[in-house]
């Protein structure tokens, strides 16, 4: 499915800024969690850790498991 999209996201206004993704790595029963900062595309769902990667990113959650 091919999407419009302008691939210009830091003029985009359907960036989010203020998003961080969760990276959660577990040790047993007990887990370590850390956050990163990550913007947000409000149109498609995606996650990245910076405006340039946004076009391409696959990640669909706020939460990385490791």
């Amino acid at each position: 499915m091919r999407r419009k999209c302008c691939n210009n996201c830091i003029e985009c206004e359907m960036l989010i800024e203020d998003e961080s993704i969760v990276v959660i790595k577990q040790h047993g029963l007990s887990e370590t969690r850390s956050f990163m900062p990550a913007v947000k595309c409000m149109r498609f769902g995606q996650y990245a850790f910076n405006p340039s990667e946004l076009p391409k990113s696959t990640l669909l959650d706020d939460m990385i498991w490791e």
